[in-house]
């Protein structure tokens, strides 16, 4: 291995981990996208049963169910299925596991970039350690806030699912930005340097 690529290896790693994870999200939201659908719908139906603003096929439903009778046919004659992505929370949900996606592949490209720059930089080891390390680790946990925020959507809310991850998005976000701006602040330091 070069010299120059030690102190950034284990992020140059890391965001070569992040870029696939990336690939392996995608290829997992296309081959189970009817299962995550599913899953989709009964959180948001358990939502409405729980919070008692089922629609009436929805409630006369859980009552013919509790009394062993027919209740899935008469729910699915009186409210016919909707169609697909057609509940705002639902399409909200499959845009957030998307987002989740893009960012894993953009912020391990940005990984990749930053942790090759610091490395042809003359600046000391560890800096280039320090920094390559934040945007690497910001940069992978970052969309994982995504995914779960979009699993969560359907039955907690769109506002009540952002919070929900808010705590863990803020600190990820703040690593990215951090590694950027030291690898920024590298960057100027070695272009006004004297040859």
């Amino acid at each position: 291995m070069d010299e120059r690529l030690r102190p950034v290896s284990i992020a140059l790693l890391i965001g070569l981990i992040t870029f696939v994870f990336g690939i392996l999200w995608a290829v997992v939201l296309v081959t189970q996208h009817e299962r995550i659908h599913g899953i989709f719908v009964e959180s948001l139906e358990s939502r409405k049963v729980s919070s008692g603003a089922g629609s009436g096929s929805t409630m006369a439903f859980a009552r013919e169910g509790a009394e062993g009778g027919g209740g899935k046919m008469e729910m699915e004659m009186e409210n016919p299925p909707q169609e697909e992505h057609e509940n705002p929370l639902i399409e909200e949900a499959h845009e957030r596991l998307t987002r989740g996606h893009i960012h894993w592949m953009g912020l391990g490209l940005v990984t990749i970039a930053v942790s090759l720059l610091l490395a042809f930089l003359n600046s000391p080891p560890g800096v280039k350690t320090v920094a390559s390390l934040l945007t690497a680790v910001g940069g992978f946990f970052y969309p994982l806030n995504w995914i779960i925020m979009g699993f969560r959507t359907p039955s907690l809310g769109s506002e009540a699912a952002q919070d929900s991850v808010m705590f863990t998005a803020g600190p990820t976000i703040f690593f990215v930005l951090a590694g950027v701006l030291i690898t920024i602040y590298c960057l100027l330091r070695g272009i006004s340097q004297k040859r």
